[in-house]
This record gives C-alpha cells, structure tokens and sequence, in this order.
C-alpha cells in the first residue's frame, strides 16, 4: 500500500497507475493489486462514473485473494499459474477497458490542449479561452499541463477585462 500512495503523491497519472495495476492483476499477485485498487479509489483521479467498476473490480480481486491468501502464483507454466492468470482475466478486462477509455479521453483533451496554445498564439483569444476552460474541467491530464492552462487562461481573462473593471468573478 506504501509504494501505491508514494506513486501517486510522486504525481503518477491514472494511466500509470492503472497500468501498474493491471501488471499485478495479469500475474495474479491479487495484494499489490488491491493496494494500487485501494489507493485509487480513494484518489481524485477517479470519477463518479469510473468509481463503480473500480469498486467492482476491487471486491473480485478481493474474492480472489481469499481463495488464495498470500501466494503468489509460481511462474513457471504450472496449473496455478494458469488457473490465476484465468481468475484475473475479468478484473484486468474491466481495467483494461476502463484504463483505454480513460487514454482516448486524455488524447482528446491533450489535443484541445495544444489547438488551445496554438489558437491563443494567433490571437484567437476567445476560442483559446473555451478550450482552456474544458482542459480545466477535465481530470486526465498531467498537472503541469493544466497548470500551463491555468496560466494561460489568466493571461486571457486579465486580457479580456476592462481595466478597473471587475472580471467575471467579480473581482478587479
């Protein structure tokens, strides 16, 4: 569970995360995968739409886990081995799913991301202002990207605002 918390706070994404997870799932080590499971649903990386499969995914690695308490799966070509790799099919097909949803989303917004760069840079400040507005809203991509957008975005809205008038916030 420590090196789970550590690899968030050391800012690894949902994707890193995930993968790192689906890694422990496709070997059968059901504990570190329920620690990286823990830790993420207890994140803000994840979102109410999100929470539910990983929830699920979470109580059969638990199932599994009782089945199997603290052995890890020989790995030789040995029955066990098959027989976890079989368990976690399910739970690693539902990450898997959930971790390529999750990339296309971040695809999508990184290109809103830099068509918002490009835009501002040409002086279209009104459409550079949208696009930075839902690369803030969204949660997939990195921090420092969304603090370059938070940047941008407050150039535009002090550019946008009159001076000594208030902006939309109401504050001057």
């Amino acid at each position: 569970m420590r090196r789970a918390r550590s690899d968030l706070t050391q800012g690894q994404d949902f994707l890193a995360i995930t993968r790192t997870t689906l890694d422990y799932l496709e070997k059968g080590q059901w504990w570190p995968a329920r620690a990286y499971l823990e830790v993420l649903l207890s994140s803000e990386l994840v979102t109410s739409t999100e929470k539910p499969a990983l929830t699920g995914i979470l109580q059969q690695v638990e199932a599994l886990q009782g089945k199997e308490p603290n052995q890890p799966p020989p790995s030789t070509g040995t029955q066990a081995s098959t027989d976890s790799a079989t368990a976690a099919e399910g739970p690693a097909a539902t990450l898997r799913a959930i971790r390529d949803h999750r990339g296309e989303q971040a695809r999508n917004m990184a290109e809103l991301y830099y068509r918002s760069i490009k835009l501002y840079q040409a002086g279209q400040v009104a459409e550079a202002r949208e696009g930075f507005r839902q690369v803030l809203a969204d949660n997939s991509i990195p921090r420092p990207m969304k603090e370059t957008a938070r940047t941008y975005l407050e150039r535009i809205e002090g550019s946008l605002a009159p001076p000594g008038q208030p902006d939309e916030d109401g504050m001057k």
